[in-house]
């Protein structure tokens, strides 16, 4: 049970950048997996938006709502669950949401990997594949697309790639010869 649900909480954070806060109030209703639409209410302003489930992190999010007991009185999507594998009738914290990706990047031998480091590499992976900045923005909630900018860790070498797409049209002079 445990893995499910912490599958579908890192898939979350992977595929549609979401914080902490914002992964513990999520709630049952919120959740459309029909269509893999899922209902955020920000965890700064209490601003609404909607994000996309697909692939991999639908299958999860699936997995998990199949294993999360149906007669809990909590609506709360992500419980927590104890020792004996027992779950808890209560949302959970977003501590333990930091907790769950510590032990899981320590169990991948991954140092140092925070929950907001599925943000910072999902608003990089999508402006690599060419996503528009305002997309990511209105996709990660944040206020300002300058501010999803500062997240954006492509190295140097894909902007020089990147560079190198561009075309210049310009002909080299002939250079004169002197007699």
């Amino acid at each position: 049970d445990a893995g499910a649900r912490d599958s579908a909480i890192i898939g979350l954070m992977a595929t549609c950048g979401l914080r902490r806060s914002e992964i513990v109030k999520l709630q049952m209703e919120d959740v459309d997996i029909e269509t893999g639409e899922v209902a955020i209410i920000s965890g700064k302003g209490n601003k609404s938006r909607n994000v996309w489930l697909r692939g991999g992190a639908l299958l999860a999010m699936e997995d998990w709502l199949h294993c999360r007991r149906p007669e809990l009185k909590t609506t709360a999507v992500f419980i927590p669950i104890n020792k004996g594998g027992n779950q808890e009738d209560r949302q959970m914290t977003s501590q333990s949401v930091y907790k769950i990706v510590q032990k899981r990047s320590k169990e991948a031998n991954v140092d140092g990997f925070s929950p907001h480091d599925f943000r910072r590499t999902m608003i990089s992976t999508m402006l690599e594949h060419n996503t528009d900045l305002l997309t990511v923005q209105k996709i990660v909630g944040h206020a300002s697309p300058a501010t999803t900018q500062r997240y954006d860790l492509r190295s140097e070498q894909q902007k020089k790639g990147a560079a190198e797409r561009l075309h210049y049209p310009h002909r080299p002079r002939r250079q004169q010869t002197l007699i």
